[in-house]
């Protein structure tokens, strides 16, 4: 219980001290920022945004323009200081920057596979794996941004779903570890922030979390010392080599040997898992996006669930009622309101909501927002 306590304390004091902004990173659409995304963000600053091929503008040739994407960044930052600006560049299948202007890095799953053809090639692999990790790097901060989605520490399974796969580093645990810890390495020489993910392990998993709620394998022993281990193992890494800072991103899985009833990003017995056990402590939880149709309700009640649940930074990349450039971001307006009220009733219940109080704020919230309807 006191155990608890602590990590609901920690995480009002982490979400509170960003003072002028609010624990959340949104998504938008279009290749320039949308006039009706920036009042709202300028009435209620959020931490960052995370950008997608969408938001990317092409040259005369149809490819992807740096400049005009730095300059799009830039733009971003004149309106949200200090924003912190993130990205999907994993290599292979999941890369937002494509095309001849940035590097078209390999996926994950390949470095494995040059290993297990040629075992002594180890040494070399894992070079290739740091020089194109600096790569990326060089792309990501030529634009201004300074947040990657990556590594994925998932571990590999025979039944793991094929849209984790290849952006796997394979099904052996040292070699995940190394590799992992080799992409953090690099990132953190370069000056980007890593995001290990998707703690505590989404490999297990026989579905995807885009699609539907997924469900764990496994014993909590087994999970114990496979797919969650890789994530202690970078964990404890991270912190004997002051590899800081470096993100944590909770997965939508539900793991039934620890909580039964909520998914990772829902529930305060994994996100203290994940800090306790596994080892992420005060580092920074972020979710995985929580428009995901693993999750259900409106897009507000999911955020405040997940910071109730203990995480530090709510993402979300889209809206679930609209899209495109004539979008309103109303349902952002929700989120951004009920995030800011679950915030003041945090302070006021001093980084303790009991599930009581909890429950009558959705209640009361839901019904405020029903009635500007």
């Amino acid at each position: 219980m006191k155990r608890a306590l602590c990590i609901m304390a920690l995480v009002c004091r982490m979400a509170l001290s960003l003072v002028a902004s609010l624990p959340v990173v949104l998504g938008f659409y279009g290749d320039q920022l949308p006039q009706a995304f920036v009042q709202l963000v300028e009435e209620y600053p959020v931490q960052g945004v995370i950008l997608f091929d969408r938001n990317v503008a092409r040259d005369e040739d149809g490819q992807q323009d740096p400049e005009k994407l730095a300059a799009l960044v830039q733009e971003i930052r004149s309106i949200i200081p200090d924003a912190r600006v993130l990205i999907d560049q994993e290599g292979g299948r999941v890369q937002r920057l494509k095309g001849k202007n940035f590097f078209d890095a390999p996926s994950p799953i390949s470095y494995v596979q040059k290993i297990e053809i040629s075992p002594e090639s180890r040494p070399k692999v894992m070079k290739l794996l740091c020089d194109n990790t600096h790569r990326i790097d060089q792309d990501l901060l030529r634009v201004g941004i300074n947040v990657s989605c990556a590594p994925c520490c998932d571990l590999l399974h025979p039944y793991t779903h094929d849209f984790l796969r290849d952006r796997t580093f394979g099904g052996d645990k040292d070699t995940v570890v190394e590799c992992c810890l080799n992409v953090i390495r690099t990132m953190h020489r370069d000056g980007i922030i890593p995001v290990c993910k998707h703690c505590p392990g989404h490999g297990c998993a026989i579905s995807d979390s885009h699609a539907s709620l997924p469900r764990a394998k496994g014993s909590f022993d087994e999970l114990n010392q496979q797919d969650f281990d890789v994530f202690r193992k970078v964990a404890t890494a991270v912190k004997q080599e002051k590899l800081s800072p470096c993100w944590c991103m909770v997965s939508h899985v539900l793991y039934p040997s620890i909580d039964s009833e909520s998914s990772a990003t829902f529930s305060k017995k994994i996100i203290d898992l994940i800090r306790s056990n596994i080892g992420f402590g005060e580092m920074p939880i972020i979710s995985d996006c929580i428009a995901m149709n693993a999750l259900t309700g409106p897009l507000w009640e999911r955020a405040v669930r997940v910071l109730q649940a203990g995480c530090n930074i709510v993402l979300c990349s889209h809206l679930l009622d609209e899209e495109g450039e004539s979008a309103t971001y109303e349902e952002y307006r929700q989120l951004l309101v009920a995030v800011q009220q679950f915030l003041e009733l945090y302070k006021e219940c001093s980084g303790e909501i009991s599930p009581e109080c909890f429950e009558q704020f959705l209640t009361e919230t839901a019904s405020n927002f029903r009635s500007f309807l």
